[in-house]
């Protein structure tokens, strides 16, 4: 059965939007994702953004491993460097609700909790 090897994620991603430079690299990397990137990456995500000054929050689900979305984040551009900002959360990964201490997420502004199936 295919299904079992399939991942399913809560993830919270923070970004550093507290100048209108930063500001304008989080709305084009963003826009470039949901607009020219390939819509079958695109897609597996859906969720919400907030502002909370002076950061900008992306919360939702993604379907695939922590594996596949740093993958795709990074090739879609929305890893850009300092794109969290020195201010940021530490990154985490649970797994089935257990924090791993090895992981290869961006070092700030990630938290990603994975589940076996979707």
């Amino acid at each position: 059965d295919i299904s079992a090897d399939r991942r399913f994620l809560h993830v919270t991603v923070q970004f550093d939007v507290s100048d209108s430079e930063k500001a304008n690299k989080f709305s084009e990397a963003f826009q470039h994702f949901m607009y020219d990137f390939d819509p079958i990456i695109s897609t597996k995500f859906g969720g919400m953004g907030f502002q909370s000054a002076p950061f900008h929050f992306l919360v939702g689900h993604y379907l695939g491993s922590w594996e596949e979305f740093v993958e795709d984040w990074t090739s879609a551009g929305l890893f850009y460097e300092n794109f969290a900002g020195p201010d940021a959360f530490e990154s985490a990964l649970y797994q089935s609700y257990e924090i791993q201490t090895s992981h290869s997420l961006p070092s700030k502004g990630v938290i990603v909790k994975e589940f076996d199936s979707y």
